[in-house]
């Protein structure tokens, strides 16, 4: 990920994409880190995924703070190298795991409580985990296992627990 792949992200999915700069950028950030939870989880999944992508210690040391800030303060245990589009969004940061070779596609919405990753121990190393389509809502609770492909404009509902294949889109 390049500097200018990050500051797309967070205008995007931090500034909401106002087309802003100067000192008021800067303003609106500092307010959307600390007074927005969902926005301050965004911002250091993706904090944490371009140091992750640089080489040398101390881009590893900083890609480490992010990962533990993110699961000290939100409760999130999220990957760094999971892969996910832009126009991410979290209602609700708590509680959410993200597994190592999960792809998310753009302008998903994922709430508390969610796990989206391996059946068992070793999927990731055999790319066993789930690829979630665009245009993905993810409710509180759900849970998408295994090498399974949800398609674009799904809705996974409340508590529900999804182990096979949902090429249609619509609600489960």
């Amino acid at each position: 990920m390049t500097k200018q792949e990050l500051n797309a992200y967070i205008n995007q999915e931090v500034l909401s994409g106002k087309a802003i700069s100067g000192l008021k950028k800067w303003k609106n950030l500092w307010f959307e880190k600390h007074l927005s939870p969902g926005h301050a989880a965004v911002y250091m999944l993706r904090k944490m995924q371009y140091y992750a992508s640089k080489k040398g210690k101390l881009c590893s040391y900083r890609a480490r703070y992010y990962h533990v800030k993110l699961v000290k303060d939100f409760g999130m245990c999220v990957s760094p190298n999971v892969k996910i589009g832009m126009g991410l969004h979290f209602p609700h940061p708590t509680g959410i795991v993200l597994g190592d070779a999960t792809v998310i596609g753009e302008n998903c919405s994922i709430y508390q409580n969610v796990t989206v990753g391996g059946a068992r121990i070793g999927d990731a190393k055999k790319g066993n985990q789930p690829t979630i389509g665009n245009n993905v809502t993810l409710f509180s609770g759900s849970m998408v296992l295994g090498a399974v492909n949800v398609a674009d404009n799904t809705v996974l509902a409340a508590n529900s627990v999804l182990l096979k294949n949902a090429d249609i889109s619509g609600i489960y």
